[in-house]
């Protein structure tokens, strides 16, 4: 196209034409783009993630929860969700894995995350192999389980021991019958 003046309009073409006369560049840069990516991701090393959830039961665990805020219940399970991925739960699960590393490399593989007002702690661990990362994260809740469970037995131990406690304090008469077998119901549930 051209107009009266002697000017030449341009196309859209005459934008494509000089890419085109040069396809060759074109080609060999995205070849050369590729393979650069392709060698540096190849390069890089493999990670993999799982991660299991765990029920904290915070709420049985804590006196007079149901009258305990949700924010002392939110915040005891943010600090489980920390104490999680300490060093100290590193060391602990460290003899119960079946790989070879050390606490330090354990606790930075680790992340715990809660869910806002929810009970639940996503553990999630990062690790060169898979079967490793699925190994870790549920090794590492299954130390919490057990924690917590061998917590709560000494607590409910130490409860069965108070009312026995009590039984033996309060004489054998027939006005403290009543409550000798109101303690003893409780020790038996």
């Amino acid at each position: 196209m051209t107009q009266a003046d002697g000017a030449r309009t341009l196309t859209p073409f005459d934008y494509i034409r000089p890419v085109l006369s040069r396809w060759w560049i074109v080609v060999l840069v995205v070849a050369i783009a590729t393979g650069g990516t392709y060698a540096y991701y190849e390069r890089q090393p493999k990670v993999f993630k799982a991660s299991t959830r765990i029920y904290t039961n915070l709420d049985s665990a804590i006196p007079n929860a149901s009258e305990a805020s949700t924010d002392v219940l939110a915040a005891s399970t943010q600090n489980a969700a920390t104490l999680l991925t300490s060093r100290s739960t590193a060391a602990s699960v460290l003899p119960k894995l079946s790989f070879r590393t050390t606490s330090g490399d354990i606790a930075s593989s680790l992340s715990a995350v809660t869910a806002e007002g929810s009970s639940f702690i996503t553990i999630t661990a990062t690790r060169p192999q898979a079967a490793q990362a699925a190994e870790l994260a549920n090794v590492v809740a299954q130390q919490y389980i057990d924690s917590r469970s061998t917590a709560a037995r000494r607590n409910l131990e130490r409860y069965v021991s108070q009312l026995q406690d009590q039984i033996k304090r309060l004489p054998r008469t027939v006005p403290n019958a009543t409550e000798r077998a109101s303690i003893a119901a409780s020790i038996r549930s």
